[in-house]
């Protein structure tokens, strides 16, 4: 009974823990959760609060563009408004004085008919040059904003002139480091062929040297071997430079050999 109890609380305790393991993993994620949407909430209203400042400036902007616009065409307004007083005052005070010259002054009434009509010339003569200098000062302010136009693209023309001439530059700078890179790795490659074969030549060189010194140390040995087979025959062998005769040569070659393979030698 006490084992089945102690198994039963241990039981219980796991289920227990992995409940409350579970259940704080559950919390943890909801904490997640929760901290991820407030933080997009945060990014949202960011996001929200300059979208509103870029509207605020363009209204601004709007609003000043309007109000320079509202202001130049009151000033306009305004001035045809004096300009047209003016004129009417003119033109009131020029009817005042020709009808109280007219009533003053009937005797002289050719006269002053002959004074209208130069009056009238004159305003004529002054009203075309007013129409003229209007019509040079457009002709003028049209020049102008020509010719600024065709400075500004001439600028543009020559900046743009300037950027190519230095992208071409740059290019040809790139291009020459990439010549001289090329260059310089070729004669890198060159020199390490041109050391790798002088290597190979050298090991040839010291492979041959080598056995040469080999084949001369076997002909040596042979050499002293045959003496050796000749001294024990009772025979003598000289060197090559000896004036023996060639078939002397070659008997006594014949029976070193025969002592250095352990052969008897018949005479």
């Amino acid at each position: 009974m006490a084992k089945e109890k102690a198994e039963a609380e241990a039981k219980l305790k796991a289920e227990l823990e992995a409940k409350a393991k579970k259940e704080e993993q559950k919390k943890q994620e909801e904490e997640e959760r929760i901290a991820k949407e407030k933080a997009q909430a945060e990014a949202l209203a960011a996001k929200q609060r300059e979208e509103e400042e870029k509207l605020a400036k363009e209204k601004a902007e709007l609003e000043a563009k309007a109000k320079a616009e509202a202001e130049a065409k009151a000033k306009a307004e305004k001035e045809a408004a004096e300009k047209r007083e003016q004129e009417e005052k003119l033109a009131k005070e020029k009817a005042e004085a020709e009808a109280k010259l007219k009533a003053e002054q009937e005797a002289i009434a050719k006269a002053e008919k002959e004074a209208a009509e130069k009056r009238e010339q004159e305003e004529k003569l002054a009203k075309e040059k007013a129409e003229a200098e209007a019509k040079l000062k457009a002709e003028q302010e049209a020049i102008a904003k020509a010719e600024k136009e065709a400075a500004e693209k001439r600028e543009q023309e020559e900046k743009l002139a300037k950027e190519k001439a230095e992208a071409e530059a740059k290019q040809k700078r790139l291009d020459e480091e990439a010549k001289k890179k090329e260059m310089e790795e070729y004669r890198k490659k060159m020199e390490e062929d041109n050391a790798i074969a002088e290597a190979k030549a050298n090991a040839k060189a010291e492979e041959e040297r080598l056995a040469k010194e080999k084949e001369d140390a076997e002909a040596k040995k042979q050499q002293e071997e045959m003496e050796e087979n000749a001294n024990e025959a009772g025979f003598t062998i000289k060197s090559s430079s000896s004036n023996n005769t060639s078939n002397k040569k070659k008997k006594l070659s014949k029976a070193a050999k025969q002592f250095s393979s352990g052969k008897k030698i018949k005479l």
